[in-house]
């Protein structure tokens, strides 16, 4: 109250000038009183009523989109969207509020429909959309099941501070597929990733690339509805899936097999878990599309994994002269087997001299090297297939291993161990 003394004049009007902190008030009408009270000689007082009303922006929602692929266009049930407004008209409350064991104690098993003093109401059916996150600017909120019975539209109403936002139109659909990136929507999506041993490998990343053959993670909103569905429910079950049935997933426009595809355990419904392997035949050394499609409708554009190049290891080299001994470990006899190999990629052939053993002088024989060490050898000893297994080493120059013969004939079941020395080289 401004002035708080002084002498009213003999004639007129005396004015009194009253302001009130806001802070802290809610939106609504505030009524009060002032007592004026005469001093000295004057004696006497009066009461003066005072009204006054605490007010706020009228909230204004500017675009409504996929919490994923931050696209707009038609809502279907279930989808998690966001949100928007601008700074003069915001629709929640300064700082924000997000959910957490605060909002939703452990065990948090459903998903508030009020956060931060705000609400999202879909209209015609009046049903108040789980929230996610709310600050002055966006708000993150679960699509209600109920949109399904809406026909081709509903609209969307932010209430805060008591006061209601414009109702924004929104067109619905069976689906409408986003999926979830590091970027806002473009970019890399935000997956795990495992090799083909089903060894956690990390996130991908351009730092963290994946291979052909591993299956990665995908987290997806916009699958549309799911049996008995609740809104904002928190999935409990890895068995709840989509009604639409399975999505089809491409990466770099080549099919991915979906390993597993469902409601993502542990997280409100409405966000959907897809494990795909990525296929053989993608272009590697670089960022490769990925889309997914269910429904009918397919996610956003722009989104990628990393693919590392493909590592082809170089096969151990044999080719040369070589010389090796073999001992029997059933006939107790040694043999000799002397010859030079050809070596083209993998194959490995070539005419062998054999001595100590009754049963061939020679035998024709092919076989492979797998990877850098791993060695097969067929030796064919008039018309019996004897195999010889082993290591190449490192340096190519000796191999060792054991053999093994079929029954029956001269060989007869013999089997055996043997080693190798190189002692040229070259085809």
């Amino acid at each position: 109250v401004s002035p708080t003394s002084g002498t009213t004049p003999n004639t007129g009007t005396f004015n009194i000038t009253v302001r009130a902190n806001p802070t802290g008030l809610t939106v609504q009408t505030y009524n009060g009183s002032i007592t004026i009270a005469g001093t000295g000689t004057a004696t006497g007082s009066t009461i003066v009523n005072v009204t006054f009303a605490v007010s706020a922006p009228v909230p204004t929602i500017t675009k409504v989109t996929n919490g994923a692929s931050f696209a707009t266009g038609a809502v279907s049930p279930g989808e998690l969207i966001s949100i928007f407004a601008n700074t003069t008209n915001p629709i929640g409350p300064t700082p924000a509020v997000s959910l957490s064991s605060t909002t939703c104690p452990s065990p948090c098993t459903n998903v508030s429909t009020t956060m931060g003093g705000v609400q999202v109401e879909f209209l015609p059916q009046g049903v108040y959309a789980p929230l996610l996150y709310v600050s002055a600017m966006q708000i993150n909120a679960v699509v209600p099941y109920e949109v399904q019975t809406a026909g081709g539209s509903v609209s969307a109403e932010v209430k805060y501070l008591g006061q209601a936002s414009n109702a924004f139109i929104l067109q619905t659909t069976t689906t409408a597929p986003g999926i979830f990136t590091t970027n806002g929507g473009t970019g890399t999506a935000a997956m795990n990733q495992y090799d083909a041993s089903g060894n956690f490998q990390g996130q991908n990343s351009g730092s963290n690339p994946a291979s052909p053959g591993w299956v990665l993670v995908l987290y997806v909103t916009g699958e549309g509805a799911i049996p008995a569905a609740v809104d904002g429910s928190v999935t409990s079950s890895i068995t709840v899936k989509p009604l639409v049935g399975a999505p089809t997933v491409l990466i770099d426009n080549l099919p991915a097999t979906v390993a597993y595809y469902g409601e993502a355990y542990g997280i409100v419904s409405g966000v959907m878990q897809v494990n795909v392997q990525i296929p053989t035949g993608i272009r590697t050394s670089q960022a490769d599309t990925i889309s997914l499609t269910i429904g009918g409708n397919t996610s956003q554009n722009g989104v990628t994994i990393s693919v590392a190049p493909v590592t082809l290891s170089t096969p151990g080299n044999m080719a040369g002269s070589w010389q090796f001994t073999a001992q029997s470990s059933i006939f107790g006899l040694s043999f000799s087997v002397t010859g030079k190999i050809a070596q083209i990629e993998n194959d490995v052939s070539g005419q062998l001299e054999i001595t100590g053993t009754p049963c061939a002088t020679s035998a024709a024989f092919n076989g492979t090297v797998s990877g850098t060490s791993a060695l097969t050898m067929n030796l064919n000893e008039n018309g019996q297939v004897v195999v010889f297994s082993g290591t190449l080493a490192s340096d190519g120059n000796s191999a060792s291993g054991t053999y093994s013969a079929p029954s029956g004939g001269c060989t007869n079941g013999d089997k055996g161990t043997w080693s190798g020395q190189r002692v040229s080289t070259g085809n």
